[in-house]
């Protein structure tokens, strides 16, 4: 696994409300349900006189994540720091 430290640089609301979104339900029908789209930017920014941010600088001196999400219970906060943490799918 690997992990880097990332800054929430912004977030995109495309909506200021749920959206109604009707799509296919894999059997045939269809089925309607709310989503609140919202892209997060994250960004790395290090501190060099703090001892984690020199580690996580010499490891990943530089990245851009971009994630849309449409599950209201998720929520980044630009001005925040995240560990992103990344592991290899097993083949299946």
């Amino acid at each position: 696994m690997s992990r880097c430290k990332v800054l929430c640089t912004s977030v995109n609301m495309y909506n200021p409300a749920p959206v109604d979104v009707t799509r296919g339900n894999g059997n045939g029908g269809t089925e309607t349900y709310s989503i609140w789209p919202r892209q997060f930017a994250f960004g790395v920014q290090y501190d060099m006189t703090v001892p984690e941010d020199k580690r996580f600088c010499r490891a990943t001196p530089t990245a851009t994540i971009e994630i849309t999400v449409d599950n209201p219970a998720v929520e980044f906060v630009p001005g925040r720091y995240y560990y992103v943490d990344f592991s290899e799918v097993p083949a299946p």
